[in-house]
Parts: C-alpha cells; structure tokens; sequence
C-alpha cells in the first residue's frame, strides 16, 4: 500500500479545459415561527484549486483573431491535453489524503487505498475587469429581473456615501479535522462581508441567512413529528395483521381510481366474509400515514402565486405585491388561509428508506462504487478512462477527499421544473423532486425511487420562488446540521446521515430563478458563468453568444473582436462571490443596473445557505435534455424551414432553407415527413417511442425523444441529397458531437473528441448560416455556446444523461396523470404527490410484500421462460413440437457445439429443434424471431436493419454415454444463427468471439454501417451468438429476395429511394403463407432454411 500511495502522489494533473406547520399522524398543528435570521453563517465553499494563468478578455479575443480554432498558440484549447503515452487517458491525481470518517459505526469496510486528491479541468481564465472603459454601454437595455420597481418609478437618487473599503481576507487557515460524529465544517461563512442597499437583494440575503442558522429545534414541526424524526423505529415494518395488510392490498389496487371504488370493492368482501374487518377509505388513508411515518408540511401562500408565507415573509397579512389578504372568515368566524401549499419533507423519506435490507443495501451503492473508482485510480496512477456515474466525477470525489461526504451520507439531485396541467387552460405548477444519487442509476430514477419534493400550485408562475422553496431547503439545511438518525436494517444499528446536496438541475428559464443570473438574454448569459460577451442587434434589448464580429459592426460594449468559444475558462468560485459582492453593495437602481449587466448576476442564490453542496456556481450544470432533444433540433429545423425572422430580400439568399416556400420547399417537407415514419418499423424497440411524420405533427406535441430519434438517428442520411455538401458536413459534426456526449458512460478519448466536433460545429454555424451579418446574429442562440461547454463538463460532474431532467419531465407526466378532481386540480395533485410518498415508503419498508423492484422475486422469469445463463432466457410463444434439422445444418451446427465445448466428440444428438419467438438479452432488450413477427402487419413491426437473422432453438441431446459428466450442460438451452443464402458478391462472415451486449446510449446511430455479409448454409459455420445491443427481428423474405431487401434497406438507412408500403405488405403475405404451410407438417427444410 506505501507503493500505491507514494504513486498517487507523484502523479501529475494533465487534464485541461477550456415557517408553517406540519400535520402529524392523527394530530393537530403548530404554527411557532422560524428561527432567527441574521447576516452570516456558514456556506460551502470551493475545495483549494491549482492556480492557473489568467487572461482578460481582449488577450482572448486577440489571440482569437489571429488562430484557427484548433491552433491557438499560447492557449490550452483542447478539453484535455493528454499524454500518448496514456492515449487520451484523464489523470486525476494529487497528494493522498487521509481515509474518510465515518460518521458513525459501520460495518462496511473501506478501501484501504488512499483516495488520491483530483484537480478540476481548468483553461485559460478570462477576467472582468472594473474600469469604465471596457466597451460596455451602460445605457444599454438589459432584461434582467425586474428588481426595486419601486425605487424605479421614483428615479435614481443620489449615491450616498461610499463605505469604508473592506482589507481583504486573510487566507482561511487549514480546517482542523472534524469529530467523527459531525458533518464537515463549511470553509467560510456566506455574505458576512456583504452591505446589501436594495430591499429585493437584502430580502434574498434574509432567506440565506435563516438557511445558515437552520435547525431542527426552529424547524416549526410538532413536538411528535419531531420525536419521530429524532428516535427512528428500530425494527422492521410489522404487517402481521391480514385484515390490515388486505384493506392495504386494496388500497393499492385501487390508488388510481376513486374513493367510490375502493368502497365498493370493501362492500363486495365484506359481504364474502363478513368476519374480515376492511378498513374503510380515510381509515386506510390514516394507517398508510402512520405506517409510512410521512406527513405533509404545510405552508401558506398568495393566492395569485406571487409569494409564500415563509422565512422573512411569514408575518405579512396580505401579499406585499397583488395586495391579496391572507386570511378569510370561515362559516364558523375564524380566520384561515386563502390557498396553500405542500411540502413533502425528505427525512421521513430517507428513514424510510433504510427499514429494510433491500433498501438499506441499495443504499450503499454510491459509496462502494467510490472505493472502487477510489482503488482503480490508485493502482492506474490516478487514471479514469470511462465516466460512468458521480463517483468519477471531479467535484464528488473532491468532496469525499475533503471529508464533506462519508459512507452513510444520502446524496441528493434537486430537480426542479414548472408545467402547464391542460394544454389551453392557464395552469402553470411547480413541481420539484428529490433523486437519490446514493441508489444504483439502474433504481434511482424509477417511479418508485423518486422523491417528491413540493407541489407549488398555479394557476400563475410564482414571482417569488425562493419563499416556496424555503421550507424544503430549511429542512434540508437543518438535517445537514444536526444529522438525520436511522436505523440500518442490515447492521441493525443506529446511524447518522448529513446530506449532502451534489447538484440542482433545471431548464433554462428555472435555472436563472435558482443560480440568481441574468437569464439567457442578458449581456452575459451562460448558465455556466463564463465570461462569453453577448451581441445586440442595434436598438434590441436582447443579447446573442455570437462569437464572430458582424462586418460593419460597431454596436456600444459588443464590438469585440472574434471570441474563440473553446479559450472561455469556468470562473473560480472567488471570482462569482467577488462579482456577487459588487452587485450586491450597489447603492443606486442606476449602479445595480450597471453591476448586473457586467457581471450577469442579479441576486444572490437560495442554495447559497446550503452548507453541504458543491460551491454556487458550480453546482449548477447542464441540462442534456432540454439542449440536446429540444433547444438544438429547435435551432436546425427553424433554419432548414425557413422560419426564423429576417428580411424578406435576405430569406432569398438562405440557401441552407431547403425546406423553405410553399411550393418545392413544402413539397419536399412533406415528403421529408413521410420518409420519417416510413422508417419507424427498421427502428428498433430499444429506441422506445419512434418518431412520427415531422412535417405533420412538428407543432402539435412532438416529444423530445421523437426530436432524439429524428434528428440524432434519421436526419444525417435522410438530407444528404438536398442539404448542401457544407451544411450537411457541419450539421453531421454536431450530431456527432452530441452522440458522444449524450450517453450513459462516455470514455475519456471520446470526451475530447465530443468537445472539438461540437465547438467546430458552432463556429461553422456562424461562419455558414450567420456569415458576419448583423441581422442575423438570432441565429445564433444560447444552446449553441452551451454546447461548446458539454464535452468539459463531464469531467467535472459525470456524465451528463445522469444529471438531466428526463426524470423530472417523467415525474410531472406521473403525477399530472394521476389527478381526477379537473374542478381542482393543484389540490388534487398535491394529495397524489403526498401519496407516492406514502406508498413508496411502504413498499420500500415491505419489499417482499408490495412487489418492489428490491425484491429478489420482482425480477423472477415469467412462468414457462427457460433460462440460458449469462442473463439470456428464451421466451415464448414456442413450437408445440421439434423438427428434424436439414443435413448441412445439423452437421454445422454439431460442429458448433463440440468447438464450444457443449458436446462431446463421440456424443450426438437427435438433430431436432424446437422454435422459440424471442430471446431476452443481458442489457433487458429482446430480440425476435421472423417465426412470429412476420405475422405482424409492417406498420407494428420494430426491428433492426440487418441482412442476417438469428434463431432461438432449443435442442435436446442424445448421449451416446447416458451419465457423463457433461450431462447437465447438454441438457442446457443453447441458441444458434440461422445462415441466410447470400448474393454471391457478398463474402463470407469472419468468426467473431462472443461478446457481452453494452446497454446503448440514449441516442445512437443507425446501424445500417454495422451490416454484416452473408454466405451459403454449406459453408458458413455458426459460431456463439454475439447480439447486437439493439432489438433483432427477422424478415423471412430474405432468404427469396436477397438483393431486393438489401436495397430496400439502403432505401431506408442510406437515402435511397423509399421503398412503398404496399411492397412491404406484399412480402409479409408471401411469408405467412409459406409458415402456414410449414405448421401444416409440409416444408420443414424449407422452413429452416428462412
């Protein structure tokens, strides 16, 4: 182990880059107040970062001017300046630290390598600087928030007198080490140093401030529910009782339908057993609460959604913006509130979670997976060649080295987004939910996993979201603080968990109301807070990331030159907290407007009182989903339709418009459309929804995993004969670019690559579709430059489909479908969410009861599926009886056996099979059989464009010597490959090796490249079945029509001509009737041979 840590610490880092109340099981409530807010306080703060050189940025944008893209001299452009030696391997590397604590007990053992110290990826930094004259036109209109409308109508006044200047910090000594039993210390404290003037800025410092000093104590629960939380039951679920556990069963059965029906069916088994006691409906309701142990919290709000009564804003009688009163009378006299809203508390969720041992082991996924990357990384010289999960990413294994995440600590996501209920009604809701990133990728982000946060009911956006979130995030901060006690079901004992927020994820538009900056139309706009300079048109408030000067171009504060995308480095920390001070001692509206445009930030963050999270800005990242399924093929479809805004006389010179008039452009839109969903039964099953006729259905709910499949798998070779040559080769750099950076792992090579395809695709984009005209700097929209940023992120936060919103969309599509009461609909929702809550908690506790997928019987083969091993089964519809095998097969496929050590020499067998129609593959996809699926109708069929098929056979052995040692594996299940007779000009296939199936990737490219050749039954040996990772079906008429198939695949895959629908049907008739007549006993050979 000494050579392992003296190892670790000569490696070098080589990687470069660019207040309410909460109502308790069967009581009453609590309205006591929040705790004492004040400036200061902790906060999280970045772990100590290597140095690196700075730049401002006129040193950025003359080396921009006179270097291509990929030959700046001076500047580390790529994302990662690797070795050959390591080809193209990332290194992490630093000195060794200390093992991580436990927090507690624990009886998982650690590794016994010393985790090494990672560094993040950094570039070349560019600077804001201070003086006047940096070009910026302060006059100019900015749409940032719309802060101190007040103090706007009265007109700016006087500055009035400047503040003693503050000396700066001395250097934080080295933190001492923390007691075993308490979380990790935050570095330094929050906006202690801050003077804030406005009312808006010091209202969202009040907010961060009560943050810091949270508690459970202040925490205005009951004194029950907070003894609950406190003192976890020690023991498992008991549902001994069958009465109980049957009116439970019922429950479940009928969560989705109406209280009615739940009656009804009690009625109907009482009236069977009359002696059997089923609890009625608000019974079960009141047991299911107290079992789970999970109450709502209860908060209240305006009722036009412009705040909520929370934090510093408890107190008011009505609504300091509409003027809406809080209260009304009741028909009894008394006051309560208008409208309210609920929070579903995370520590009853997490205590839940633990109470049983499938949940308890699922739980030390995160943590194991650590020590492994953690000892893979000391034996490789701190080497990660694959992304796979947050444990490779930079910023969790920092905190880990730093001691701010231990073994028991829940990792969190916070994903949060709004949506509209009813498509023409006004119906906007908030919805936020918890992803436990401690649970295997596999588990974390099922129905069943996800935790629901709140539901911030409409019918109006929330102007104030920060006082809907704070019940939330004080309860969060206040378990980070004092620690959440639970109870492990498979140590049996007693621990502590301090959660740890890694990340906060949200579309664009939520993300400026959670990171406090400007949006995606101010001045300074990535999401990132990187230093990238936006452009106006003249007299237009909104700004564009174009990196190119338009000729003539002389617009004040965005004439700067050329801007190379991959020179623009992620701030430091130091910097965003430097810059947030300046804005926030602005005196005057006049001096805030000024500071917000430089500087791209409006307010201080919400999650800036987070004490255990990752640093503000960085625990912001990107959102693959929204860029890659909806903002980027958004962006190219308007250009190749002709629909983005411009003069009329320049639109005639948008050769890239292909789509473009109402003539030829929309004669071929709609053959385009039609050329889409011809392709959907070649589109395998893996690829789950295909898409549908684009030119049909493009503005009525195209979904973004339609938009994922078009644009990512069809549109290459669909345009390839109407995009013009250069249009086509910068659009296939941008898929290209995302293919890589989309999936669920992504290797280390792949990343630098991913990162040089996708900024040559936005600067070609410009230099193609912008060519330096000012009137159309709109097209050059914010997801471009937040696609130059993908490929360097992954490095520092894993990879990006793990971190993406998929899961929230799914989760609002959940609880959006569950509402019955259309009358009212966000209190309906609000009690669905409150009853996931419920219902995961107890099928959690009693996974062996309630069918969880932690049960070792909820992933049981289906009755009559036959295993293979190797996670291969066959599965039916099978062959009532076997059939002898022709000669040529049968000697081929004996050969097959013997090689594979499945036969023995002198052994044979009867030379019959028996037909299976699909087999179930390791990665959980299925393949099919043509015996089934050619009875289909084309338009149901899902398959891949292969020229050759597999077959699923059971074969049954007749040992020549009945009892040998082999027996058992005879009797095994095996599959082999049917051969197809080829064309002639087609060589033979080259044995492979079998090889494992690798899940794909959210979007992958069609395989019509990977087609293999074919050869004659008697010469082609089948060897182990190696299957694709994508859902096989076969087409029997290959076998009649070699050539013809293989062109209508080219027709579908390469751009050919379509071929019609009616031939494909045409087909399918022959092929039924040819099984027909092999079911009838007559045919068998042929029959094998397809």
């Amino acid at each position: 182990m000494q050579a392992v840590a003296e190892a670790l610490a000569a490696a070098s880092c080589v990687l470069s880059t660019g207040s309410g109340r909460s109502r308790a099981p069967l009581a009453g409530s609590d309205n006591s107040s929040a705790g004492p807010s004040g400036l200061g306080g902790p906060s999280s703060s970045g772990s100590p970062r290597s140095s690196t050189p700075r730049m401002d940025m006129e040193e950025v944008i003359s080396a921009g001017e006179d270097a291509e893209l990929d030959q700046l001299p001076g500047n580390e452009i790529a994302l990662m300046n690797v070795d050959t030696d390591h080809d193209h391997e990332v290194h992490l590397s630093g000195a060794p630290p200390s093992p991580v604590p436990s927090t507690s007990s624990i009886h998982i053992a650690p590794n016994s390598s010393p985790p090494p110290r990672t560094y993040r990826a950094t570039v070349e930094e560019v600077t804001d600087e201070d003086d006047e004259g940096g070009g910026e036109d302060d006059d100019a209109a900015d749409p940032g928030s719309d802060y101190d409308r007040e103090q706007r109508e009265q007109g700016s006044r006087a500055p009035a007198e400047q503040p003693a200047e503050v000396p700066p910090d001395e250097p934080d000594a080295p933190d001492a080490p923390d007691a075993p039993d308490a979380p990790h210390a935050p570095d330094a404290p929050f906006g202690s140093t801050f003077t804030p003037h406005l009312k808006d800025l010091k209202l969202s410092l009040e907010f961060i401030s009560m943050l810091q000093d949270a508690d459970l104590k202040n925490s205005c629960l009951d004194a029950d529910v907070l003894h609950q939380l406190k003192n976890p039951p020690q023991y498992p679920l008991d549902l001994s009782d069958k009465d109980l556990l049957h009116s439970i069963d019922l429950f479940f059965a009928t969560v989705n339908a109406s209280e009615q029906t739940y009656e009804a069916a009690r009625a109907a088994a009482i009236r069977r057993e009359p002696k059997h006691k089923v609890l009625s409906y608000h019974a079960v309701r009141r047991k299911i609460e107290e079992l789970s142990g999970i109450v709502p919290h209860i908060e209240h709000r305006c009722e036009n959604s412009c705040i909520a009564y929370t934090g510093p804003l408890k107190d008011p009688q009505e609504c300091p913006r509409c003027k809406k009163p809080r209260y009304r009378r009741n028909e009894a006299g008394q006051e309560v509130a208008r409208e309210e809203f609920f929070t579903m508390l995370l520590g009853f969720q997490l205590n839940a979670l633990r109470r049983s041992k499938e949940g308890a082991t699922a739980t030390r996924y995160l943590w194991q997976a650590t020590q492994h990357v953690l000892t893979e990384m000391g034996i490789s010289e701190g080497v990660i060649k694959i992304f796979e999960d947050i444990c490779h990413s930079e910023e969790y294994l920092d905190a880990v080295h730093d001691e701010k995440i231990g073994p028991h600590d829940s990792v969190l996501m916070f994903p949060i987004d709004g949506a509209q209920l009813y498509e023409k009604k006004q119906s906007d809701c908030w919805i936020y939910i918890w992803v436990l990133l401690t649970l295997d990728p596999k588990l974390r982000y099922k129905k069943a996993h996800v935790l629901p946060g709140a539901i911030i009911r409409g019918p109006n956006k929330p102007k104030n979201l920060e006082s809907f979130l704070f019940p939330g995030l004080y309860h969060l901060a206040a378990l980070m603080k004092d620690g959440l006690p639970y109870w492990d079901a498979v140590d049996e004992e007693i621990y502590v968990d301090h959660p740890f927020l890694a990340w906060v994820t949200a579309d664009g538009p939520a993300m400026a109301s959670m990171n406090g900056l400007v949006g995606h139309h101010g001045a300074r706009a990535c999401r990132l807070w990187c230093p990238m300079l936006g452009r106006r048109k003249e007299g237009a408030p909104q700004y564009y990331p174009v990196l190119l000067k338009p000729y003539g171009y002389a617009v004040d504060g965005c004439d700067h030159g050329d801007v190379p995308n991959h020179a623009l480095p992620r701030p430091e920390v130091e910097d965003y907290q430097d810059a947030l001070r300046k804005v926030c001692e602005s005196r005057t509206t006049a001096e805030y407007e000024r500071s917000r445009k430089k500087y791209g930030i409006v307010k201080p963050s919400i999650f800036s009182g987070i004490s255990r999270t990752f640093p503000v800005p960085h625990c912001f990242p990107l959102d693959i989903m929204h860029l890659g399924a909806l903002n980027i093929p958004d962006l190219y479809i308007s250009l190749w339709r002709g629909t983005m805004d411009g003069d009329t006389e320049d639109k005639k010179s948008w050769d890239f418009a292909i789509f473009a008039g109402k003539t030829d452009g929309a004669a071929r839109w709609k053959r385009h459309g039609e050329e889409i969903a011809l392709s959907n039964p070649f589109l395998p099953g893996s690829f789950d929804r295909p898409p549908r006729n684009i030119a049909e259905k493009i503005s009525s709910g195209y979904k973004a995993w339609e938009f994922l499949a078009y644009f990512y798998n069809l549109s290459p070779v669909y345009l390839r004969r109407i995009l013009p040559h250069a249009y086509r080769r910068q659009h296939c750099k941008s898929v290209s670019g995302f293919l890589l950076v989309h999936g669920w792992t992504v290797r280390a090579e792949d990343v630098q690559v991913a990162h040089v395809l996708l900024n040559e695709a936005a600067l070609e984009l410009e230099e193609l579709y912008c060519q330096r005209q000012a009137n159309r700097l709109h097209f050059a929209r914010p997801c471009l430059h937040t696609s130059g940023h993908a490929a360097e992120e992954i490095p520092r936060t894993g990879p990006l489909s793990t971190i993406s919103q998929w899961g929230m969309e799914r989760s609002i599509g959940d609880l959006g479908g569950e509402i019955r009461q259309p009358s009212n609909p966000y209190a309906n929702l609000s009690q669905r969410a409150v009853i996931r809550c419920q219902i995961n908690a107890l099928k959690i506790m009693k996974p062996d009861l309630f069918q969880s997928d932690l049960s070792p019987n909820y992933h049981r083969l289906p009755h009559g599926v036959i295993s293979l091993g190797a996670e291969y089964a066959l599965l039916r519809a099978r062959a009532r009886t076997a059939y002898r095998l022709p000669d040529d097969v049968a000697s081929a496929f004996a050969t097959y056996l013997k090689d594979a050590g499945e036969l023995d020499e002198d052994a044979t067998f009867t030379r019959k099979v028996q037909k299976w129609a699909r087999v179930l593959l390791p990665n959980t996809q299925i393949a099919r059989s043509a015996w089934k699926e050619t009875l289909k109708p084309p338009s149901k069929l899902r398959m891949s464009p292969l020229l050759y098929y597999l077959q699923a056979c059971h074969r049954r052995l007749r040992l020549r010597h009945p009892r040998s040692p082999q027996e058992k594996c005879h009797d095994a299940n095996i599959m082999i490959r049917a051969p197809v007779p080829a064309d002639p000009s087609l060589d033979k296939v080259p044995e492979q090796k079998a090889s494992p199936a690798v899940p794909p990737s959210t979007a992958s490219v069609p395989s019509s490249a990977k087609q293999k050749k074919t050869t004659s039954p008697k010469t082609l040996r089948p060897h182990p079945t190696s299957l694709s990772a994508r859902n096989i079906c076969i087409i029997d008429y290959l076998k009649n029509h070699p050539d013809t198939c293989k062109e209508d695949f080219e027709a579908h895959f390469v751009g050919l001509d379509h071929v019609s629908r009616k031939t494909l049907e045409d087909r399918s008739k022959e092929a039924t009737k040819a099984r027909k007549a092999a079911r009838d006993g007559m045919g068998e050979e042929a029959d094998v041979d397809k």
